[in-house]
């Protein structure tokens, strides 16, 4: 394992564990589709990485990574559609963020410091069973001394309530660091992003504003969101539940695989007697005269000719 593809796994660990091709290639795994494909496979084949059953397209680092790099765990573990598409989600915007003049702070304990060393107590960040909790949200350090915390849209919950929880757990430190605290929100829709745009000024938003500093949440919305975030089915959706059911198959005709001139003839005659009405009793019988070729080529009582490698042929009405 050279540098390149340490530093790609440690990425992709910090950013909630998954990626896909494109984001891989945009990571820098490889210069072409072709080769990332095969360092992916490779690091498949090695444990550390596996592909997501129900998303080929999608890769999730294993245990062998997080013991690798001495990381967090939770990023092995089997997550639903939602979680999936909000992980992937978390790469693009850090593809898309990492062009501007900023740095993130990826280790948990790193975030926790890029507070503390601006003044900020211990005791003013999110908490979570009485200690600091940081680990859903990216952490940014923007040029003129402002700090950036960006959360992820998670569409299995509404957008009020998530702005609601964001307010909630960094009010304290919108009265420490003031307007130096970018607070985003980044979603990969446009019909998410045009109801967080309404929901911001809230009244169940804003009471938790500090008197004299107001909470400014800003919805971000993606400007290339992957084509795997399309292509994630939502629980609870109909269309997927339909279109993952096959289609009902039609009852298959039993024919003979050869139709010979006497079977044609005796199929003729019974449909000529059925139209007219015409009982069998009253209809001379035929005895089909088998012609040359079918007393040279028998056929064998499956219908299948024995010798002849002429293609089938069947006789429709």
């Amino acid at each position: 394992m050279d540098e390149k593809i340490g530093s790609f796994l440690k990425i992709v660990t910090e950013l909630g564990g998954y990626c896909t091709l494109e984001q891989a290639k945009a990571l820098e795994l490889a210069n072409s589709n072709t080769r990332v494909l095969a360092h992916l496979r490779g690091l498949e084949r090695a444990g550390f990485v596996r592909r997501v059953a129900d998303y080929p397209v999608v890769y999730q680092i294993t245990g062998a990574t997080t013991r690798l790099l001495d990381r967090d765990r939770r990023a092995r573990r089997v997550h639903d559609a939602a979680r999936v598409l909000s992980r992937l989600l978390a790469v693009s915007f850090y593809l898309e963020a990492r062009l501007w003049p900023a740095d993130f702070a990826f280790d948990h304990q790193h975030k926790i410091d890029t507070f503390v060393y601006e003044g900020c107590p211990i005791d003013a960040l999110p908490q979570r069973g009485g200690k600091p909790y940081l680990w859903e949200e990216l952490v940014l350090w923007h040029d003129y001394n402002r700090i950036g915390v960006a959360i992820m849209d998670d569409q299995q919950r509404s957008p009020l309530s998530q702005l609601k929880g964001f307010a909630r757990g960094f009010s304290h430190l919108v009265v420490c660091l003031g307007k130096r605290l970018r607070m985003l929100i980044v979603t990969g829709a446009e019909s998410r992003h045009l109801i967080y745009c309404r929901l911001v000024h809230h009244p169940a938003v804003m009471k938790f504003s500090t008197p004299g500093f107001a909470i400014t949440i800003e919805p971000y919305q993606m400007r290339n969101a992957p084509k795997s975030l399309q292509l994630l089915p939502h629980e609870n959706s109909q269309e997927s539940v339909v279109a993952s059911q096959p289609e009902p198959q039609q009852p298959r005709r039993r024919t003979s695989q050869f139709a010979t001139p006497a079977t044609v003839m005796t199929e003729i005659v019974q449909k000529a007697v059925t139209r007219a009405g015409v009982t069998s009793g009253t209809v001379p019988l035929v005895t089909p005269v088998p012609s040359k070729a079918e007393s040279k080529f028998p056929v064998a009582k499956n219908g299948t000719n024995t010798k002849s490698t002429a293609p089938p042929f069947r006789f429709e009405d």
